[in-house]
């Protein structure tokens, strides 16, 4: 599932993308807080999954490289047993041989040419290939695929999921005491939790909206993809469990607002306000800063290098989140937006869906053989380039991004040459994608192509080979492959691809 995001009804330009329609809700979308009305302005075939489906039906594929080998192959023999059963026909005419035994002897001589074997040969060696790829997560539902998978060399793969985990996680906190980070990323688990640490972990263990819920493994935190990253983050740094902290009053996260906001008692002597939210409201609501053990005023400089600190972590890919708490002298009769104000201000989070494990290996695999990688997203262009640079999809050959509106605003040989320096593709449409593979494959390439959704059947349908998602994918997605991973995993398709 997609992490949440705030819906307004703020208009937005008409060349805005998809996913910065901020104004417009789509089928299948899901309510996780708050309320509205919904204005229906497009049913059917007007629909995006009607424009989807309307694509899909209009797609046509491709014979695979091995079909078109075969068929070569045949007319080869056909040529060769033509040519032999006219020169034996000329031959016993030039001898006087009677003709009816020279034509029957030409005949003879073009069935034996023709490898009646292949056909079984080709499939009992496609079947065993099956079941090597069945072991390796990877289902083939149409048996040519196997050997198109083999001789890729372009693989177009989604980000969210099989790149990466599909599952928030903190990899960066910014303390301003320190004025330095801790990669999370690279620290080991269980690590020390100092006072401006421990502050950021509280605030992150109290300031949500998540449940607790019974399911398959036990107990389990449930709610906001981002309020469970920062809940497993606290417990991660060591953070104390506040055993005796009751909720006396909260402030929901708005669009409008852009923060959320709590009050405790019982973890400290007075009731304590914890917030969290958008770094540049947080900011401007904070007089002093959490430096090692003591609060200290928020000089203007000050202010001015945490706001650089937090444009420079929103550069690098990260969701970024500011922390601050306050000490009440006692509980507001009502807890409104004038209460959150003086407030101190304790750090930055960054949050990100990191990369699987072991797919940075597989990239560099598939770099090796010279089966070149391309990311193809509807995330934030930003989102996209720190996951293609720790992963090595983004390389001196290939160094720039472009997003789906700049794609369709491209002419065919504008974006030919522009698709040569690319290999990441951000917030893209299913239009995009589809244009990208088409692309790909007028330049010779052999396109496999991986995704999960309804959006990308289009581009799963006109690849050479398409690879859907077994865990997370559509029936859609599934029905318009010709292979599915059981375990939504990149280094399975380099694996099977092997």
């Amino acid at each position: 599932m997609s992490p949440s995001v705030p819906k307004s009804t703020e208009p937005v330009g008409a060349e805005a993308s998809i996913g910065d329609c901020h104004c417009l809700v789509y089928l299948g979308t899901l309510v996780v807080g708050g309320h509205g009305t919904v204005v229906v302005t497009a049913t059917g075939a007007n629909t995006e999954m009607g424009k989807i489906a309307t694509t899909l039906q209009s797609v046509r594929t491709d014979p695979s490289p091995l079909m078109q080998e075969v068929r070569s192959f045949s007319k080869l023999i056909a040529t060769v047993a033509a040519v032999a059963v006219l020169a034996i026909l000329a031959v016993g005419y030039a001898r006087g041989l009677p003709f009816r035994d020279v034509l029957l002897f030409a005949m003879g001589e073009a069935v034996s040419i023709v490898p009646e074997g292949l056909p079984a040969a080709v499939s009992i060696v496609l079947a065993v290939s099956v079941q090597r790829m069945a072991r390796r997560h990877a289902v083939v539902r149409r048996l040519s695929a196997v050997e198109t998978l083999g001789a890729a060399t372009v693989i177009c793969t989604d980000k969210t999921g099989t790149l990466t985990e599909n599952r928030m996680r903190v990899s960066r906190a910014y303390l301003p005491g320190r004025r330095v980070d801790v990669d999370l990323m690279r620290a080991p688990d269980g690590g020390v939790a100092e006072a401006p640490l421990a502050m950021l972990g509280r605030i992150s263990s109290l300031c949500n909206d998540l449940r607790e819920e019974f399911g398959d493994d036990g107990l389990e935190v449930k709610g906001d993809p981002t309020e469970v990253a920062l809940f497993l983050f606290a417990s991660q740094i060591g953070t104390p469990v506040a055993e005796r902290a009751r909720r006396l009053a909260e402030i929901p996260f708005s669009h409008d607002r852009k923060y959320m906001a709590t009050v405790y008692e019982g973890v400290g002597e007075a009731p304590q306000l914890y917030v969290k939210g958008a770094p540049e409201v947080i900011l401007e609501r904070c007089t002093m800063s959490l430096e090692g053990e003591y609060a200290v005023p928020l000089e203007p400089e000050h202010r001015a290098f945490y706001e650089e600190r937090s444009a420079e972590m929103s550069g690098q890919g990260l969701r970024v989140l500011a922390f601050a708490y306050k000490e009440l002298d006692r509980l507001p009769a009502d807890l409104g937006d004038e209460a959150v104000h003086d407030l101190a201000f304790v750090g930055f989070v960054g949050l990100m869906d990191p990369p699987r494990p072991g797919v940075a290996e597989s990239v560099r695999r598939c770099h090796e053989a010279g089966i070149r990688v391309v990311m193809l997203t509807g995330d934030h262009r930003l989102t996209a380039e720190a996951i293609a640079r720790r992963l090595s999809i983004l390389d001196r050959a290939h160094p720039q991004v472009l997003t789906g509106d700049q794609v369709d605003r491209l002419e065919e040989i504008a974006f030919a040459k522009e698709l040569a320096r690319t290999n990441v593709f951000a917030r893209v449409s299913p239009h995009t994608k589809l244009r990208v593979v088409e692309s790909l494959k007028a330049q010779g390439n052999v396109v496999a192509v991986t995704g999960d959704g309804v959006n990308d059947s289009p581009a799963l349908k006109r690849a050479d080979v398409g690879v859907a998602m077994g865990v997370s994918g559509t029936d859609v997605a599934r029905e318009a492959s010709e292979i599915v991973l059981t375990d939504d995993n990149f280094t399975s398709i380099v694996a099977a691809a092997e």
